[in-house]
């Protein structure tokens, strides 16, 4: 399941004529489904600037999830492509598992639907982008078994509404800068290792180029100051909003 979010589309409407955002919206969204569609997918789902995609199977298949993930960065490259008039950044969130598939409704309105903790997750998943200041996040069993990827673990977070924490990745493109990788990995082994003087230093000498170590280096400050705390020694509880 894989859901996207346009960044900053509440300006842009204030900005737009009603019929202008339709037209942009159009051109925008036959960016994202021709990646869907080219890979498999199906689009479930549209409401304003959200996009919710599947690739059902009749039980668990890593092609599926690697289909899924190929999409996911597909849809990021060609958002942020130079000169592309429909482009609007956009964040990406990935979730694996079972779902039902039917209509959903009643009386006399009735949707074609995917219904799941992964259609739950995959939203929040895509929202965590946001603090992140990343633009692909996948649950690490999305990426289970799958090579070819360059996925950078980011932790295990609690997201908004959710008891379980879930183990997050960051998918980059080829091409991404690397460099800062091992020393992020260090820093995050030693806020999980409750070195947290240790780790908020090592956060805040990448947090200029890297958004995650900007929010681990906020996180830092304030477990420091005990207005914050991981849970069961490593996860972080996200907020809603």
């Amino acid at each position: 399941c894989l859901a996207t979010d346009a960044a900053g589309y509440a300006n842009l409407s204030e900005s737009l004529g009603p019929a202008e955002l339709r037209e942009l919206l159009n051109r925008y969204y036959a960016l994202l489904f021709a990646e869907v569609e080219q890979r498999g997918g199906i689009v479930s789902d549209v409401v304003g600037d959200a996009m919710l995609a599947l690739w059902p199977g009749p039980g668990p298949d890593p092609a599926l999830r690697r289909a899924a993930c190929s999409a996911a960065l597909a849809i990021a490259a060609a958002t942020a492509r130079p000169g592309e008039p429909a482009a609007l950044p956009t964040r990406i969130g990935v979730d694996c598992g079972p779902v039902a598939l039917g209509d959903v409704g009643a009386g006399g309105h009735y949707e074609f639907r995917a219904v799941g903790d992964i259609v739950n997750t995959a939203a929040r998943v895509e929202a965590l982008n946001k603090p992140l200041g990343t633009r692909v996040l996948v649950t690490a069993a999305t990426l289970a078994g799958l090579d070819g990827f360059d996925a950078r673990p980011l932790g295990r977070f609690i997201l908004p509404g959710k008891t379980t924490p879930v183990a997050i990745c960051e998918l980059r493109p080829d091409g991404a800068d690397r460099s800062s990788t091992a020393a992020f990995a260090a820093a995050l082994a030693d806020l999980h290792a409750g070195r947290v003087a240790a780790a908020a230093a090592g956060f805040a000498a990448l947090a200029d180029a890297d958004g995650p170590a900007r929010f681990y280096a906020d996180l830092c400050g304030r477990v420091a100051a005990g207005t914050a705390a991981l849970v069961d020694g490593d996860a972080v509880r996200v907020a809603a909003g």
